[in-house]
C-alpha cells in the first residue's frame, strides 16, 4: 500500500523470524554476530517463499556484535570514507 508504514518486526527466535517473512516489511535483531546476522537473513528469505511475499521490498537493519569486514558478510571492499 501506497504511503502506508512499514512495519519492522524484531527479534531473533524462529517465530520472530516466520512473523518477519508473513507480516513484516523489514526486521531487526538486537545485537548479534555476522554468522547470526547471515543465517537469520536466510531463513527469513526462505519464509518469505513459503509466504509468496520474496518480491516483496523487505529491509533488514542489523546492529553487529562484531567489526563487519567484507570476507565476513560476502559484500565487495569498498574504499575507505574520508570521514573515517
Amino acid at each position: 500500500m501506497r504511503g502506508a508504514i512499514p512495519l519492522i518486526v524484531g527479534g531473533v527466535t524462529q517465530a520472530a523470524l516466520r512473523r518477519a517473512a508473513r507480516i513484516g516489511d523489514g526486521w531487526i535483531p538486537h545485537a548479534i554476530s555476522t554468522a547470526e546476522a547471515r543465517d537469520a537473513i536466510a531463513a527469513i528469505r526462505r519464509y518469505r517463499s513459503e509466504y509468496g511475499r520474496l518480491a516483496d521490498p523487505f529491509t533488514a537493519v542489523v546492529p553487529l556484535t562484531e567489526r563487519s569486514t567484507p570476507a565476513a558478510t560476502g559484500a565487495p571492499k569498498r574504499p575507505a570514507s574520508p570521514m573515517c
